[in-house]
């Protein structure tokens, strides 16, 4: 599966933009690390620029900026795609994206009318530029996504979505990227069924599979489809479940 480099913008003692008793840093950074775990249990494998809210990141190479720095971190890990979660202001409303190289345009746009879709917030820009070194940088397709205006009018939806829907909107970003890569979204699928659970534990108690499959049958059970009757069926006949 892909590699997807997660840059949550700005962090450590630079906020970003601030507005409506809120800060970027922090919706960046809560929104990059619920991407990552939903990315993650689709069977991407994904890195972040920034694992905790203080971190800032630095690089060997980076010549003392932080934007250079996450650019090549991204290129360290041989990245497939990047993408840098940042929040407006300058009082507009809605969301827009920007990106770098020809080969990213297609997955802007399918992240970007996604995630407007779902969040119902103005479109208002696929555009590719050279503009912003984190994304100029990197040696894969990139991204900057603006999630919406941290000022935005109190009349507008940004401000509600902003402070109260943070894992909507990183829930939004997935069904793009899986929109793109052409698979299904089940990071958000029913639960394993307590008869399912038992099974797997009868399965495991005859020597079946390990607890460590165990365990991953469980981390990725939302990502199984269509099996529930046969591990149950298997499980009843090694006697019982």
């Amino acid at each position: 599966m892909k590699r997807i480099f997660i840059d949550a913008g700005h962090g450590g003692v630079d906020p970003g933009a601030v507005g409506n008793g809120m800060r970027e840093a922090d919706i960046n950074f809560e929104v990059a690390k619920m991407l990552a775990q939903n990315l993650k249990k689709l069977g991407f494998e994904t890195k972040l620029s920034r694992p905790t809210k203080t971190h800032i990141p630095t690089h060997p190479r980076d010549g003392g900026q932080t934007i250079n720095a996450r650019a090549l971190m991204s290129n360290d890990w041989g990245a497939d795609y990047f993408i840098s979660i940042h929040t407006n202001a300058a009082g507009g409303t809605g969301a827009e994206s920007f990106f770098w190289g020809a080969d990213a345009r297609k997955f802007s746009q399918s992240i970007l009318d996604t995630y407007c879709k779902e969040m119902a917030l103005r479109n208002r820009r696929n555009e590719q530029t050279d503009r912003w070194g984190v994304i100029r940088l990197t040696h894969c397709p990139a991204i900057l996504f603006e999630l919406a205006f941290i000022d935005a009018p109190a009349s507008k939806p940004d401000i509600g979505i902003l402070r109260h829907k943070r894992g909507e909107m990183a829930n939004a970003l997935t069904k793009g990227i899986c929109k793109y890569f052409g698979i299904d979204y089940l990071v958000t699928a029913q639960a394993m069924s307590k008869d399912v659970q038992a099974a797997i534990s009868s399965l495991n108690r005859h020597g079946v599979i390990s607890a460590t499959q165990v365990k991953h049958w469980r981390n990725n059970y939302h990502r199984l489809r269509y099996v529930d009757s046969l591990i149950i069926n298997i499980a009843a006949s090694l006697g019982g479940k």
